[in-house]
């Protein structure tokens, strides 16, 4: 963008197009408060810590000081006298910027206004409402979830929301939105009837919320005093919520003025983490039957009704992290439902599918995550009914090689891979299932990412040919068994992140049968130019066998990262020619010659541009 400006404006000499580049000086300060030019236009004479602040969260420097201070004298435009000098000067920078937007891209910004400040805010959350409220749709060959990503990219490069978590592909995960920003939306949102939000201060002022339409509704409650919850029960008074189509609720839902369930026309309701939700009041969201989007992940909700399956839009259903273990048999009547995600991650828990998914397929599902399989029941090891499916998380498998169905299961993980399933993870409970994928009849080659945790002796052979997977984990036990491993995943192409986990990431490390298994046997070696996309590779393990990279392995790996009790060795880190940062997770217990080890290797690398951490 600089180059292009650079290209259509030859009067800017070299020098100067360089001092774009550095950040504001307190020079720079003081001569934009004293020199007439386009910041005077806008009413700015003041370099306030605002408007530096602003600049700086907002957008980039350089692009701000091309747009506003550095135009030639021919293309200053004459002095607007309409321009509202009481309007704060870090505000009409704002403006600038967002003025600038895409339109589509603006209406994104705008629907930031519903969540509480410092809220982390998921990316993939933040799409779903997008797509659910029709900001964004798809666009010829690509489609709404690639729009959404756009957009979200969109935000990001222009500093107008700062990622916090990145996955460990480098993609965002998490953002937030910085305080003056987020005050701006608010106050934009508001002012175009975009966004009304209803928290401890009450803004806009009951005045202007008079008779307002909201449309879309943010109801936050920190406080708990009963003047603050009387306040914003007054100011729900005045709302009129006959147009009502996203509700956000956050803090605590006894405080909040009033329950949203008694919107019927509501298209999206996120609830997510809201206290004191429990199951009795899902039966009045059922009610809700034009909801789109429906979140009560992190809530205490136990079981969802029957009468889910009224809900014949929903397209999202998230009960995460719930104590939700199994969905209603209703759940078929759900015809345009594309994501479902239950269970939990980090605690393990899974949810059960009812029998009667498998008998009347919902064709239009493409994540389907969190779910358990078992060796008992028929119909729930033909996965192959859900061929839309993108992504595929299985966080319990139970199912042993002399059950009837292991056979089923596999021809329907052949038929999945066949199809374009881009991400999946299996959690395989010492089934044996993981070290009979190489008998499928089909590769997966449209796989993106690939998480195997359980008893993998040997590397499926066509993970060899993956061209197009980006993220890979698979247990230690792999890589011990099997030499050729790391021959094989050196020639993948796209390979960011490699994994090598405990075979069972849910049990303890403590466990003394668990660390005789784990014992280290020989070294892991990585051998030169190979790995030539990695970024990122972590071990994570009880006992880790000595590392030792050879010259030119993983030119482009930035981070390592191990978990460890006990450390054999590491070796050969200053091959590693862009390694930006070494995590050493290390448990209390860790050995005496791990601690060495440790110490070695930081006494090795001080002085060096890599960092290390120790945690």
């Amino acid at each position: 963008m600089l180059a292009g400006f650079v290209a259509s404006n030859s009067w800017m000499s070299p020098d100067r197009m360089a001092s774009l580049l550095l950040p504001p000086s307190s020079r720079d300060r003081a001569v934009l408060s004293q020199k007439p030019g386009p910041l005077h236009e806008l009413g700015i004479y003041s370099s306030s810590s605002r408007l530096w602040d602003t600049v700086a969260q907002w957008g980039n420097w350089a692009m701000a000081k091309v747009a506003l201070d550095l135009r030639p004298p021919q293309q200053i435009p004459p002095s607007n006298p309409s321009v509202n000098q009481s309007e704060p000067a870090g505000d009409r920078m704002l403006d600038i910027f967002f003025n600038n937007l895409p339109s589509d891209v603006k209406a994104c910004l705008l629907y930031l206004g519903l969540f509480p400040k410092a809220c982390m805010i998921s990316r993939k959350r933040l799409s779903r409402h997008w797509i659910a409220q029709g900001l964004v749709g798809e666009i010829d060959m690509w489609s709404a979830e690639h729009v959404a990503d756009s957009c979200f990219e969109e935000l990001v490069r222009r500093n107008m929301i700062r990622p916090v978590q990145r996955s460990r592909t480098g993609k965002v995960k998490t953002c937030q939105v910085h305080t003056t920003v987020l005050e701006y939306i608010v106050a934009k949102s508001t002012k175009e009837n975009f966004t009304t939000v209803v928290d401890d201060y009450c803004w806009p002022l009951p005045t202007m919320a008079s008779g307002m339409k909201a449309r879309r509704l943010s109801l936050q409650s920190i406080g708990d005093h009963q003047q603050v919850y009387q306040r914003k029960t007054d100011y729900y008074s005045l709302l009129n919520l006959s147009h009502v189509r996203v509700v956000t609720a956050s803090g605590t839902l006894e405080q909040l003025p009033f329950l949203p369930f008694e919107l019927k026309i509501v298209q999206v309701l996120d609830l997510e983490g809201c206290i004191g939700f429990r199951s009795q009041d899902v039966k009045a969201i059922c009610k809700m039957l034009l909801l789109k989007y429906l979140s009560i992940r992190k809530t205490d909700v136990d079981k969802l009704p029957s009468d889910i399956g009224k809900l014949r839009y929903l397209e999202t259903l998230d009960i995460r992290d719930t104590d939700v273990s199994e969905l209603p048999k209703s759940i078929v009547h759900l015809g345009r439902i594309r994501s479902i995600l239950g269970g939990s991650k980090s605690a393990r828990k899974a949810l059960k599918l009812p029998e009667e998914m498998m008998k009347k397929p919902m064709r239009s599902l493409n994540v389907l995550s969190g779910i358990e399989i078992d060796g008992e029941s028929t119909s729930m090891t033909r996965l192959d009914k859900f061929m839309g499916i993108r992504k595929l998380a299985i966080y319990k498998l139970r199912i042993k090689k002399s059950d009837e169905n292991f056979s089923e299961l596999q021809k329907s993980f052949g038929n999945l891979f066949s199809s374009s399933l881009q991400s999946l993870l299996i959690v395989d409970e010492f089934s044996e299932f993981l070290n009979s994928l190489d008998a499928l009849s089909f590769m997966p080659r449209s796989l993106c990412s690939l998480e195997l945790y359980g008893e993998l002796h040997t590397l499926p052979t066509f993970t060899g040919f993956l061209e197009f997977l980006r993220k890979l984990s698979i247990p230690m036990t792999a890589i011990e068994t099997d030499g050729n491993t790391l021959e094989t995943l050196g020639r993948l192409p796209s390979l960011v992140c490699l994994t090598f986990s405990f075979a069972a990431p849910h049990i303890y490390w403590d466990t003394e049968d668990i660390n005789e298994r784990n014992e280290p046997r020989g070294e892991i070696f990585f051998p030169g130019k190979r790995f030539q996309s990695l970024k990122l590779l972590c071990f994570s393990a009880p006992s880790l066998p000595a590392l030792r990279f050879a010259e030119g392995a993983a030119p482009e790996l930035e981070r390592l990262e191990l978990r460890y009790k006990k450390l054999e060795g590491l070796s050969g880190v200053r091959n590693l020619r862009k390694i930006q940062e070494l995590q050493f997770f290390v448990k209390a217990q860790a050995h005496e010659r791990s601690r060495h080890i440790l110490d070695a290797i930081k006494t090795e690398l001080a002085g060096s541009s890599t960092e290390v951490l120790v945690n």
